[in-house]
C-alpha cells in the first residue's frame, strides 16, 4: 500500500510541477532527482539490520580478539564512526568554505551514493576470500559498516534543508510530507531484497548461501554506483538549479565615493562586486 501511495503522490507532484513557473518547475524536478537518490540510499541503509545482519550471523566468522561478537554489536561501528567522523567532517567543510570551496548538495548526494555502493561491493570480495567452511572475515563487515556511516554523514543532515530550499512556498508542506513517505518505500524495498537471498528450504550452510548474498551485494552495489555516476553527470545542472542567486551591490568604497559625485545612469562601474543573497529582487 505504501508503494501505491508513493506512486500517487509522486505523480501528483509531477503534474503540479508542470503548472509552475520555469524556476519553480526546475527546482521540483531537481527534488525528484534527489528523492530517487535518497530512496536508493536508504534502501541500502535498511539492508543493514536485515540482509546484512543475516549475512553476518550465518556467513561471517565473528571472532575478534578471541571473543565472539554478536551480530548486533557490529552495528556499533556505525555509532562510533558518526561520533568521530561527524565533527571531523564538519571541520573539513568549514575549512573548505573558508578557502572558497563550496560543497554542493548534489556533490554530497553523489559522494554518499558512491560510499554506500562501495560498502556493499567490498562484501563479495570478502566472500571470495572466505575460509574453507565458507565464513568471511568480520573485518569486511566492519569496513562495510564504516563506509555506510560515512555515506550517512554526507546525506542525512541535508535532506530536509534541501526540500525547504527547492519546494515552492505554497507546496512546502506537501513536498516535505512526500519526502517522508519515500522513507517508507525504502523499507519495503529493503525487505524485498532481504527475502531474495533466503532459500526456500532455509539452508544456512555458508558454502551454499554465499552465492545468493554475493549476487545481491553486487547488484545493489553496482546499481548504486551507477546512480552515483548519473548524479555526477547531472552535478553542473543541479548546482545551477540549487545555487543561491546573486545580485550586484556596490562595495563600501564605491558607496562612499558616490556620495561626492553626481549620480549617473547605468551600472557599469568596475568596482561593483557580487555577493550572495537569498533575496532575488534588486535593492531599492
Amino acid at each position: 500500500m505504501i508503494v501505491g501511495v508513493t506512486i500517487i503522490m509522486f505523480s501528483y507532484l509531477f503534474l503540479l510541477s508542470l503548472r509552475q513557473g520555469k524556476d519553480a518547475r526546475h527546482k521540483m524536478w531537481a527534488y525528484f532527482t534527489f528523492a530517487a537518490a535518497t530512496m536508493i540510499f536508504w534502501t541500502l541503509v535498511l539492508l543493514g539490520p536485515m540482509a546484512l545482519n543475516l549475512f553476518t550471523e550465518r556467513n561471517v566468522d565473528r571472532h575478534l580478539l578471541g571473543m565472539l561478537i554478536a551480530p548486533q554489536w557490529i552495528q556499533n561501528a556505525n555509532t562510533m564512526t558518526t561520533i568521530i567522523g561527524g565533527p571531523l567532517l564538519g571541520m573539513l567543510f568549514a575549512h573548505l568554505r573558508k578557502r572558497g570551496i563550496n560543497i554542493s548538495i548534489s556533490l554530497q548526494f553523489s559522494t554518499a551514493l558512491a560510499l554506500i555502493g562501495a560498502a556493499f561491493l567490498i562484501l563479495p570480495i570478502g566472500i571470495k576470500l572466505a575460509n574453507s567452511q565458507g565464513y568471511s572475515s568480520i573485518n569486511w563487515v566492519l569496513a562495510s559498516n564504516i563506509l555506510q556511516s560515512l555515506a550517512d554523514l554526507f546525506i542525512s543532515p541535508i535532506g530536509y534543508a534541501m526540500v525547504g530550499q527547492l519546494a515552492p512556498r505554497h507546496l512546502g508542506g506537501l513536498m516535505m510530507g512526500t519526502w517522508l513517505i519515500f522513507g517508507g518505500v525504502t523499507g519495503v524495498l529493503a525487505d524485498y531484497l532481504s527475502e531474495s537471498v533466503l532459500t526456500h528450504n532455509n539452508i544456512i550452510n555458508p558454502l551454499l548461501t554465499n552465492v545468493n548474498f554475493s549476487g545481491m551485494f553486487n547488484e545493489v552495489g553496482y546499481g548504486t554506483m551507477t546512480a552515483g555516476l548519473c548524479m555526477v553527470i547531472l552535478i553542473r545542472l543541479l548546482n545551477k538549479i540549487t545555487a543561491v542567486k546573486t545580485v550586484e551591490h556596490p562595495s563600501p568604497a564605491v558607496r562612499k565615493s558616490a556620495a561626492h559625485r553626481p549620480l549617473h545612469k547605468g551600472r557599469g562601474s568596475p568596482n561593483f562586486h557580487r555577493v550572495q543573497t537569498e533575496n532575488t529582487s534588486p535593492p531599492s
